[in-house]
């Protein structure tokens, strides 16, 4: 090996920030790093944007030789590189390991390794990858693969390619997400499309030329890498999508697809691993499947595809049947399964899978059965696109007019009203809505009938009567538990952690909320926890933050980033980019602060609300860094014509610290004297609002706006009893980060009133040390990652690389059971693997 210079940085490369963090933290632990997959997913970018980031005094870039074949010949090279350096660490840094196929081999990095010194690390990137007799490498976590899951780039990503080109919409780049998988080759094709003005932004994916670019590039790059086996089969198995070794057994009449489908991934082409011997190719392959070179004819398709259905039904895999039994056109079978098994996905909050299925049906097999097209209803709505759900709702409406009962069409009124005031914060007329068919509750289905309580308790709550609430919640339970309405069923729990956060108590509505995510995992370990419902995971993280827990609220923001793909709730999402925000200006600064909400802004360009909430969070930073500048021009551009009513008529439970008016009094108070007055009186008024009610949480928040207004008055001794209040219904309820968020200037005058004797009980003391003392945690608490001594049990034989029989067989458990405490433990810690899982308990201190 030849040590170089490494190839000059690329211009107009997309920094990534993410995924370089995630390759540095697994940089710490490992031997050997190797970003393995297809062409075209930037493996030679992300190694040299790693090797720009860790500097040349920790790396060196590497050049193959065809001597390099032989293991000796290659490890006298690499010897005779570092030199008198071996003492330290050091990175060894090797691009397209592929053009030496023998150095792909497990064997060849082995022989390798056995004679280099511990410190130094290997970091390769490669297509073809067989790490035969490298198993104890990975089990011990010296071995790490990086494969194209990781390398995809995301949504921000996908956004921060395309902008300068024609502007795409929040909808089309998901979809663009969703189309491409995020394949970074793919997707600087559809770019180059945009810039050529071949197509409009939301035409490109279909446009032919863009078809023609995209299938060159599978033909001359990514396929090639495949022997011409590698190819005929992979053309079989592409338009079935995912494939396991018993069925492409079945299927072939062969007996040895399991190491055939394990080549495919060895040899870089677009197949991914899914585990149990189950493999699926990349939906770009699946599009293209039909013009690859050995792609069946379209009649032997469709009987290809009906022979897989069969075979899936046999083994109970009814969803897999179905998609198969879509794509062969086969309608007749498949309405004998869609229509339970679509209401069973959208329990289970798989609601794009919904929306792909109900729209691969021709329109009037949809529209003939009423039950299927009101599920493809709510799995619009919930999967984000609230406008399409009422627009098709509106169709059922024009089309069933006088056709149906008068249940069904009361029911589907009821469902348009749902949908039309969901999101307004005036909810009095759905309640008018919803108090006329009380009478009728009892015939208008469980489903509705769930969903109605639900929502009704959402009303309640947002109106203070806490007690009404509650009882809503229990009828509403009852009912989910019965029909096995998992979605609905944690709607409920999100309600009851809504309506105890409401009230003051902040960490057991965390716990019903933990308690939740337990209960889903235990009944279906598919089901992502966390994402059940469209507000969850962004109220889950302002309640973390709110009492301190940022470690904890940093490592449920990276794993809520991972779950909510697609469409996610526009409000979880803007609930999520606010904490973002929040953590990164006390971990970065405003800077990189204000740079989350640039990101967050661009995203919702075309939602005026979304904006304006995003301004005022950008006023607060203002305000705490004392950039008076910056204030002021807020000021200008939020304070403007605007009419504030005295009480807001609803507060939804994502606005009961922020919003609803608590973000526009804070800049009033700032913004001086006239605006401040203004703000006082309304503070006022919210406060008595608030005592009459029992919002204490609320009443908490206002409390300190109150007391910064005294303060920005010259009202010292108001703003210190007004202090001492908020304190005291903090001590209770837990809170820590509403005074942090509030400036230098009410901390000073907490810290003042801390120094004073005899002012504060002793639980106020402590409570006042916690909160001066917060902003110094910066690891999780481990009662955040707390796993049972079982899990732990488990984790530890793991960690000495035993597989998943050999802990059965140590523990005398069942295989099965293993797998559901591993699945158990990859959900607590926000990890995806066994690696992961050790790694992190290990820097958790927990190993």
């Amino acid at each position: 090996m030849l040590a170089t210079a490494p190839p000059p940085a690329r211009t107009g490369l997309i920094p990534r920030p993410a995924l370089m963090a995630t390759l540095a933290a697994t940089l710490s632990s490992c031997r050997v790093l190797v970003l393995h997959a297809p062409a075209g997913f930037g493996k030679s970018c992300a190694l040299l944007q790693l090797y720009h980031a860790l500097g040349p005094e920790q790396c060196q870039w590497l050049a193959l030789e065809p001597g390099d074949r032989r293991p000796a010949h290659a490890t006298r090279s690499v010897l005779a590189q570092i030199g008198g350096h071996a003492d330290r660490p050091l990175l060894l840094f090797v691009d397209a390991l592929e053009r030496l196929p023998a150095a792909c081999e497990g064997r060849w990095l082995r022989a390798v390794l056995d004679v280099l010194p511990p410190s130094v690390t290997l970091v390769l990137a490669t297509r073809c990858f067989t790490p035969h007799a490298l198993e104890h490498l990975r089990m011990a976590g010296a071995l790490v693969e990086v494969g194209p899951s990781t390398l995809r780039m995301g949504w921000d990503e996908v956004m921060q390619l395309c902008r300068g080109a024609p502007m795409p919409s929040h909808a089309e780049i998901s979809r663009w997400e969703r189309a491409t998988g995020g394949w970074p080759a793919i997707l600087a094709l559809l770019r180059l499309s945009l810039d050529a003005g071949e197509a409009s932004a939301g035409d490109v994916l279909n446009s032919a030329v863009f078809h023609r670019r995209v299938g060159r590039y599978l033909d001359d790059e990514v396929l090639a890498s495949g022997s011409d086996d590698d190819r005929r089969l992979l053309a079989g198995i592409a338009p079935l999508g995912d494939a396991s070794a018993p069925l492409c057994d079945a299927l072939y009449g062969r007996d040895d697809s399991t190491l055939r489908l394990a080549q495919l991934v060895q040899h870089g082409l677009p197949v991914d691993a899914l585990g149990d011997a189950r493999y699926r190719v990349h939906p770009v392959l699946v599009a293209y499947a039909p013009a690859l070179t050995h792609a069946q004819p379209l009649p032997a398709l469709v009987q290809w595809r009906r022979r897989a259905a069969d075979w899936f039904i046999a083994q109970g895999e009814v969803e897999a049947a179905v998609g198969q039994l879509l794509a062969a056109q086969a309608w007749d079978e498949v309405m004998h399964y869609l229509p339970a098994l679509a209401q069973s996905l959208l329990f289970r909050a798989h609601f794009q899978q919904v929306v792909d299925w109900c729209e691969a049906l021709p329109p009037a097999r949809l529209r003939a059965d009423i039950g299927l097209s009101v599920t493809y209803v709510w799995g619009l709505f919930f999967g984000g696109a609230a406008q399409r759900a009422l627009h098709v709702l509106s169709e059922m409406k024009t089309n069933m007019r006088g056709m149906c009962d008068p249940l069904v069409e009361q029911t589907i009124n009821l469902q348009e009203l749902v949908l039309t005031e969901y999101l307004q914060p005036d909810y009095t007329v759905i309640l008018q809505g919803i108090g006329a068919l009380m009478p009728m509750l009892e015939s208008v289905g469980d489903m509705n009938r769930g969903r109605i309580y639900n929502l009704l308790a959402m009303i309640q709550i947002s109106q203070g009567e806490l007690a009404e609430a509650a009882t809503s919640v229990v009828q509403a339970k009852r009912i989910h538990r019965e029909v096995g309405n998992q979605q609905g069923l944690f709607t409920s729990h999100f309600l009851e952690a809504a309506m105890l956060a409401s009230g003051g108590d902040l960490q057991q509505a965390l716990d019903v909320l933990g308690n939740a995510d337990d209960m889903l995992r235990q009944r279906d370990a598919r089901t992502l926890a966390g994402s059940m419902h469209v507000f969850c995971v962004g109220y889950r993280l302002q309640l973390m933050y709110e009492l301190g827990q940022y470690g904890l609220a940093r490592d449920w923001l990276d794993r809520y980033q991972r779950l909510q793909k697609g469409s996610p709730s526009v409000l979880s999402t803007l609930l999520a980019g606010l904490i973002d925000a929040r953590l990164t200006l006390f971990d970065k600064g405003a800077g990189p602060a204000l740079l989350v909400l640039e990101r967050l802004a661009d995203r919702f360009g075309q939602d005026r609300a979304v904006q304006r909430r995003i301004g005022f969070e950008m006023a607060r930073i203002a305000i705490v860094t004392q950039d008076a500048l910056r204030l002021r021009a807020f000021v200008a551009d939020l304070l403007d014509d605007a009419d504030w009513p005295d009480t807001p008529v609803f507060v939804h439970p994502s606005e009961e610290l922020e919003g609803a008016g608590v973000e526009v009094l804070r800049l009033m108070l700032h913004a001086g004297e006239q605006y401040r007055a203004r703000a006082m009186q309304r503070l006022e008024l919210l406060l008595a609002d608030t005592a009459l009610i029992g919002r204490s949480w609320r009443r908490m928040k206002l409390l300190l706006l109150l007391a910064v207004g005294h303060l920005c008055s010259g009202q010292r001794d108001r703003a210190i009893n007004t202090l001492r209040e908020a304190l005291q219904l903090a001590a209770v309820n837990g809170t820590v980060s509403s005074f942090l968020d509030e400036g230098a200037a009410l901390i000073a005058l907490l810290a003042s009133l801390r120094t004073h004797g005899g002012i504060l009980t002793a639980t106020e003391l402590a409570h006042a040390d916690r909160i001066l003392s917060a902003r110094g945690q910066t690891s999780p608490p481990v009662s955040g990652v707390a796993l049972s001594e079982r899990e732990l049990e488990i984790l530890r034989l793991v960690a000495e690389g035993l597989t998943n029989e050999q802990v059965a067989e140590r523990l005398c458990l069942a295989m099965q059971t293993v797998k559901w405490y591993l699945s158990g433990i990859y959900a607590k810690l926000g990890v995806g693997n066994r690696v992961g899982a050790v790694d992190k308990c290990r820097r958790l201190g927990q190993l």
